[in-house]
């Protein structure tokens, strides 16, 4: 997988639990962006995996919904973890 796809599958994986927490929460998309101080556009973008725009209107929008986007250092599996993902069956 690219690093293009990952932030893709990433995207769509943020804006399908931010429409679930907004519909969760009884608001509209109108509301949502009224609240963030940003357009029903951007708040549509976000939800629909089609937003290339500036993290602080993500970042608002996430803080209204009671949700916050957070950075950690990545990690790689070790050859003990994948065996036991992928190793053989035993019979």
């Amino acid at each position: 997988m690219t690093i293009y796809a990952f932030i893709i599958a990433l995207m769509k994986t943020i804006g399908e639990h931010c429409q679930e927490r907004r519909k969760a929460l009884k608001l509209n998309q109108t509301a949502a962006a009224q609240a963030a101080r940003t357009t029903r556009s951007v708040i549509s973008a976000i939800e629909n995996n089609r937003y290339r725009g500036a993290l602080w209107a993500l970042n608002n929008y996430l803080g209204i919904l009671g949700l916050e986007l957070t950075v950690r250092e990545a990690t790689r599996p070790t050859w003990d973890d994948l065996d036991a993902l992928f190793g053989e069956d035993e019979e």
